[in-house]
């Protein structure tokens, strides 16, 4: 399953997406999070189209995933830092 890794806190991408829990780095963006496997379960198959990428920090969490090219697979301290619910 061909996906992009990140394995570095020190990644612009990474940087991006840490900035994207507060709502000043959501307005520059134009982008947000949506946390959840249920709820990005949903979003993916009816809004597929809009998403950016969906972060994993499993491979096997991405198996519900068609595009796998949207795939963004991380450490698991790093998706921590990204989940506000943890």
């Amino acid at each position: 399953m061909p996906m992009k890794r990140i394995e570095s806190s020190s990644n612009a991408y990474f940087k991006v997406l840490l900035k994207l829990l507060k709502t000043a780095g959501q307005k520059k963006e134009k982008l947000f999070l949506v946390m959840g496997s249920k709820v990005v379960q949903e979003i993916w198959q009816e809004h597929d189209n809009q998403i950016e990428c969906v972060v994993i920090f499993d491979e096997a969490q991405g198996r519900d995933f068609q595009n796998s090219k949207k795939l963004l697979l991380v450490t698991k301290e790093m998706f921590k830092e990204l989940d506000i619910f943890e």
